[in-house]
């Protein structure tokens, strides 16, 4: 059977790069992989730019297929709804979506117009199933994490037990996807996946509904021998890769399997590795552990400076004082620890947002990734927003675009300030704690007035290219190039990485 998997990978990071070509995305690679393994035939439409009607059709028709799968994040769903309509308009090709919003929201998929069936959960048995019963014309009825329209009702089925075996299922199909054209390439970067699963419960995160679906064994991790064959695999088809990127939601989760990885890496592959981690993981043994096994950079959640804010309303039970320590052990192992950050989060003030920009400034992170709070449907978080009134219906926007919610304490015009001057008014934060602490304390609290009555200005926006060239003149040379001839200005920055990379390792 001929499935056409369709991959909506667009308007995503084209604020930092002017020729952004998307990512490759595992969990459609997973999903080939086991269809072509049991001889079913995949192709991939992947979408990184706005397409009309005619274009889209056309593509699709050329893929001839029997069977189309959209895989779909919640921000990028318009799209899908779009395309299925166009495609209904046309046609009667069957249609499922998967992915991450057919699993949090599926009243909303199944009742979209063009789309016949959803997976929910994890997909790869399904998906072999749906395909083998279609090309035998058995009955798809029952299939296990399928809902399906059937004349005017819908069909609910249960999920399947989880795989617990990852090192059972086939690498994830690379090929499916040209490399040398993803964005992935041109930043020299390999992502892999070496668990799957969250442990916690952080509000914002879909990982507590996956764990209402599947209460038992949820995390699972593949064998580091299983992780390093497929990097071999993959570098023997991609030579010129920089670095390793896990794409795991925590890496560091078991540190048994995290000491034999960091044993076997170098002595296999002479490159090193980023990821992402929590700080309540980072101990000096492990630190210890990350820098023997190469790696460079790892990024982990702030998200909030407000302790308030973060524990009680985002559920991430760190303390400041974790938050700091994990920095300072990082900084002495020579580990880069980069952090992400959001604003405009359901009851955030203003003030609180100066808190977080300064605990950034405190901790002093190789980078500091901000983005606007999204109320992905049905979180603990989208709850919160239904039942104090800040959102009317169901809408997410892209990360760094806008907020979407309505709160009486703070205006969008705010959070998009903050967003967007983040970095610089963390500048302004690092120069005054570096003063005398009673200077200090006084221009501290001039930078919160003056930070305060700038959110509320509309002429701000206007000059922020002039803020940010005279504040930040190295980012801003970097946004600059980036837009222009983004190309030429990775390759610079190729050639500063090598040297400083292979310094560190003589």
């Amino acid at each position: 059977m001929k499935v056409v998997f369709v991959f909506p990978d667009l308007n995503v990071f084209s604020r930092f790069s002017g020729d952004y070509s998307g990512i490759f995305a595992h969990g459609i690679g997973c999903l080939s992989a086991v269809l072509k393994k049991n001889g079913h035939e995949t192709s991939l439409l992947h979408i990184t730019k706005e397409v009309n009607k005619g274009q889209f059709l056309k593509a699709v028709e050329s893929q001839k297929p029997q069977l189309i799968a959209f895989s779909s994040l919640s921000h990028q769903f318009p799209y899908v709804k779009q395309w299925a309509a166009w495609l209904r308009e046309n046609g009667n090709i069957p249609t499922i979506c998967g992915g991450v919003h057919a699993t949090v929201d599926p009243d909303e998929v199944i009742n979209t117009n063009g789309i016949d069936m959803l997976c929910r959960g994890e997909g790869e048995y399904a998906l072999l199933e749906l395909c083998t019963k279609m090309s035998n014309n058995e009955d798809i009825s029952a299939v296990k994490n399928l809902w399906l329209k059937r004349d005017s009702r819908v069909i609910k089925n249960e999920v399947r037990p989880l795989e617990n075996n990852l090192d059972d299922l086939p690498f994830a199909d690379r090929r499916l996807f040209n490399y040398q054209s993803l964005y992935d390439y041109k930043i020299r970067m390999l992502t892999v996946l070496a668990s799957r699963g969250c442990p916690f419960n952080c509000s914002y995160c879909c990982n507590h509904q996956y764990q209402k679906l599947y209460p038992h064994n949820y995390v699972r991790f593949r064998s580091v021998d299983n992780v390093l064959s497929e990097i071999e695999q993959a570098l023997s088809w991609y030579s010129d890769v920089e670095f390793i990127n896990f794409i795991d939601d925590t890496l560091c989760m078991d540190k048994k399997l995290l000491a034999e990885f960091c044993e076997k890496f170098p002595k296999r592959f002479k490159l090193p590795f980023h990821g992402n981690s929590r700080v309540n993981f980072l101990d000096e043994e492990t630190f210890s552990l990350l820098k023997k096994g190469g790696c460079e950079r790892l990024d982990v959640g702030i998200e909030s400076g407000n302790m308030h804010l973060r524990q009680q309303i985002l559920k991430r039970n760190i303390s400041d004082e974790q938050i700091v320590e994990t920095f300072k052990l990082a900084d002495k192992f020579g580990i880069k620890l980069s952090a992400y950050n959001m604003v405009g989060c359901p009851h955030e003030t203003a003030e609180m947002i100066l808190e977080t920009i300064k605990l950034n400034a405190k901790v002093k992170p190789y980078a500091s990734h901000n983005a606007i709070f999204q109320p992905y449907p049905n979180t603990e978080a989208y709850q919160i927003c239904v039942e104090n009134n800040f959102i009317s219906e169901k809408k997410v926007s892209a990360f760094f675009k806008e907020s979407v919610l309505r709160q009486p304490q703070i205006t969008k015009r705010q959070i998009l300030f903050f967003s967007r001057f983040f970095q610089i008014i963390m500048k302004f934060y690092m120069f005054s704690f570096i003063l005398p602490q009673k200077i200090s304390e006084k221009f501290t609290r001039f930078i919160d007035k003056a930070m305060l009555g700038l959110s509320r200005s509309f002429i701000v926006y206007k000059f922020y290219f002039l803020f940010l060239m005279i504040f930040s003149p190295i980012k801003t040379a970097k946004l600059l190039a980036m837009k222009i001839n983004p190309d030429a200005a990775r390759k610079i920055k190729y050639a500063i990485y090598k040297r400083h990379y292979m310094k560190g390792k003589s």
